[in-house]
């Protein structure tokens, strides 16, 4: 089994901005919760964020590739595919 994560940065409106996020919600009363990991039960830090505040949102995708029930793999897409390392 394979797994897709999307990553965000976001740009407000006043120039504050917020890198490598997951979004966990995204319309919440016309808000987005934003965390930092994709499990929310795991996130140590959400931020919810008014989109109307919101300028830009940029995406990256990461993929999981697990191998065997106890090995997984980390690869990137920028345009091109990444191996990272365990």
């Amino acid at each position: 089994m394979n797994k897709v994560n999307i990553i965000a940065s976001i740009q407000l409106t006043n120039g504050v901005r917020f890198d490598n996020k997951y979004i966990l919600r995204p319309s919440a009363d016309n808000t987005i919760l934003v965390g930092d990991n994709p499990d929310f039960l795991s996130c140590k830090e959400k931020i919810l964020l008014p989109k109307q505040q919101i300028q830009y949102i940029s995406f990256k995708e990461e993929y999981i590739i697990f191998e065997n029930e106890m090995t997984a793999k980390k690869v990137e897409e920028k345009g091109k595919i990444i191996t990272i390392p365990n």
